[in-house]
């Protein structure tokens, strides 16, 4: 559903930035539980909102699940100098939950968020699984669940987790001294929608091999764009934007120097994500993205064979050398954003939270 929101009515506080209130959306009349300051950003705003019947202190009430400002990505006509990622950031359809808002020691209820991935963990005394979440601002945390013994509807809980990945999930969360706690987490059963980052990647993708005919066989060939927006990185699509930002820091290194095959570099960005596309057989991701490449008139190009090698006894040319260094620097400078990553402050202590696909160096 969607409509302008006219005004908010505080109904009654529940607890530390949680609020019972009434929304006017048109004329529809809602209840949420959301902070009662924040939703004063919303008024005069056009959003998008699903609703469900939910019962407080026995009483049915309809309530907002999920509500978000309804903004479009429309196609660029032009994608020089357009950014990639907006300046401001743009609360995610679907999510309620900003992390960056919890403090320690609380507990918030009814918070929803995108279940990218999750791991299992084990000590003598205690198994959980550590889910890897996406907040309203594309921020990444993780939520551990303790497993032993727990059961989901006579389902084990890794199975109930698994059963959820790439959807938006709810659940009451706890900061304690051991990170953000949960339950067992409950499926929202609200449609995913990749991030508006992923609609301007693609354009900038697009215009960057207009020109490169063989380049463009390669991806028709494999349905890549198509197929790479159905995958999750974080969040879905998000592979497009890792590509779209290599491509944009290889055309602003064209204005600095003529001593690199920029070109090459771009034919890179997009072949590196070959082990990405379907494959019948496990093979490490360099045999993946070569095999993919020798299956198109891109077999021929030398000189990318080596790129898409990083062990390659041969000489690492300026280009290779050149292209793996921006890739990573790419892809740190991404994942730090959202929060996948930290750095230190003397900018020597890099710590992972989290396997991320793309690029050669992962």
């Amino acid at each position: 559903m969607q409509g302008n929101v006219e005004s908010v009515t505080l109904v009654e506080h529940v607890s530390n930035g949680i609020d019972l209130c009434r929304v006017r959306i048109d004329f529809d009349e809602p209840y949420i539980f959301y902070d009662w300051n924040k939703l004063q950003d919303f008024i005069g705003k056009f959003v998008e909102y699903e609703t469900r019947v939910d019962y407080y202190k026995n009483e049915a009430k309809v309530v907002i699940c999920n509500l978000a400002e309804v903004y479009k990505i429309h196609t660029l006509d032009k994608v020089e100098g357009i950014r990639l990622i907006p300046e401001k950031d743009k609360i995610r359809v679907g999510c309620n939950l900003d992390i960056s808002s919890v403090k320690f020691g609380d507990t918030v209820c009814g918070c929803v968020a995108f279940l990218s991935d999750y791991r299992k963990g084990a000590s003598e005394k205690a198994q959980w699984l550590d889910c890897k979440m996406i907040d309203m601002y594309s921020k990444a945390f993780t939520l551990r669940i303790f497993t032993r013994g727990n059961m989901d509807n006579g389902v084990s809980a890794e199975e109930a987790v698994e059963a959820k990945v790439g959807r938006y999930v709810q659940f009451d969360l706890s900061s304690t001294s051991y990170g953000y706690q949960t339950g067992l987490i409950e499926l929202e059963n609200v449609e995913v929608t990749a991030p508006p980052e992923v609609d301007i990647a693609i354009e900038i993708i697009k215009d960057a091999v207009k020109d490169d005919v063989i380049l463009q066989d390669y991806m028709n060939t494999y349905n890549f764009i198509s197929h790479l927006k159905t995958l999750i990185n974080g969040e879905i699509g998000y592979e497009l934007v890792f590509i779209a930002a290599e491509i944009q820091q290889i055309q602003a290194l064209q204005n600095i120097s003529n001593y690199y095959d920029t070109g090459l570099m771009i034919r890179a960005a997009i072949t590196s994500r070959g082990y990405l596309l379907p494959a019948n057989t496990h093979f490490s991701r360099t045999v993946l993205n070569v095999n993919k490449l020798l299956r198109t008139q891109l077999g021929k190009d030398r000189e990318l064979l080596l790129i898409l090698d990083p062990l390659a006894d041969e000489d690492m040319s300026p280009t290779k050398l050149m292209y793996m260094r921006m890739a990573s620097f790419v892809k740190d400078i991404i994942n730090d954003r959202r929060g996948f990553i930290t750095v230190s402050q003397e900018g020597m202590d890099v710590r992972h939270l989290g396997k991320v696909s793309g690029g050669l160096l992962c």
